[in-house]
């Protein structure tokens, strides 16, 4: 499963064996999320900002939530403080980008201070067992058959790659003992959601589940998953380990191994790439 080899490149953060690219995990469940509907919500915050505690009165009088927009634009040209309202949109833009940004950068800095800790300390204790730290090119358990090697191991961002669907991703943690895997993944948002927004689905065929950041992560770790499983391991759980701030309490939340719905992932990306 060694050759070719699969690189990651940091820069464009892509995937490669050679000159064919991979699909990396992340972007390829982003394409199962709706698409977000940026500048209606952009001008349905603006128009809540400005009208402020009369906003309910409002949205109840123009016949619910999905009419507020529309009936701005409808009526824009008339409006006293349309003018207003769009300058409050561009302010939303701009706070946007910059929370974007700064979340970006939050989360590599805490991953770093994780990975580092895992460094530092030449492992992990994880439910009463100890993880000695792991070579990721060495003893990465897509190359190096269990039999060869039956210490309990634990790796930080393991590359790990899937030759037939040319997939490739990065997990935070894996613990490694025996034949069996544990997968745990840093994740620093500052809230997770768990339910849609209505009754909004993930695209076919992942459209059984809410889109929400559970169902997301759910999908990207058991990817992961899936290709430890291909190499022949048994997977033992995969979870999140929310952590908002660098100094916050870490938060694990068991999340539902679903290699059903990575195979019809997986099976839909080869018929619509």
């Amino acid at each position: 499963m060694n050759n070719p080899e699969v690189i990651f490149e940091a820069k464009g953060h892509t995937y490669h064996a050679g000159d064919i690219p991979y699909q990396g995990v992340t972007s390829l469940v982003k394409k199962y999320e709706p698409e977000f509907k940026e500048e209606f919500w952009l001008l349905y915050k603006a128009i809540e900002r400005c009208y402020g505690s009369g906003f309910v009165d409002l949205k109840n009088k123009v016949g619910g939530f999905e009419n507020v927009v529309p009936d701005f634009l409808e009526k824009e040209h008339i409006l006293k403080n349309a003018g207003m309202i769009r300058q409050i949109q561009n302010d939303i833009k701009r706070e946007w980008k910059k929370t974007k940004q700064d979340g970006l950068d939050k989360g590599t800095h805490i991953h770093k201070l994780k990975e580092k800790d895992v460094i530092t300390a030449g492992g992990v204790t994880y439910n009463g067992h100890s993880f000695r730290r792991g070579n990721n090119i060495t003893q990465n358990p897509l190359i190096l058959p269990d039999s060869e090697d039956s210490s309990n191991l634990v790796f930080t961002e393991l590359l790990l790659w899937n030759h037939e669907y040319k997939i490739a991703g990065q997990a935070d943690l894996v613990l490694k003992y025996g034949t069996n895997i544990n997968i745990r993944d840093f994740k620093t948002n500052k809230k997770l959601t768990w339910d849609s927004f209505g009754a909004e689905t993930l695209l076919y065929p992942l459209n059984e589940l809410p889109n929400c950041d559970i169902s997301v992560y759910t999908m990207q770790l058991s990817l992961y998953a899936w290709m430890l499983e291909q190499a022949g391991y048994t997977i033992q759980g995969i979870e999140l380990i929310h952590c908002p701030d660098p100094d916050s309490k870490e938060v694990p939340i068991a999340l539902t191994y679903r290699p059903d719905l990575v195979r019809l992932l997986l099976e839909d990306h080869e018929t619509t790439k």
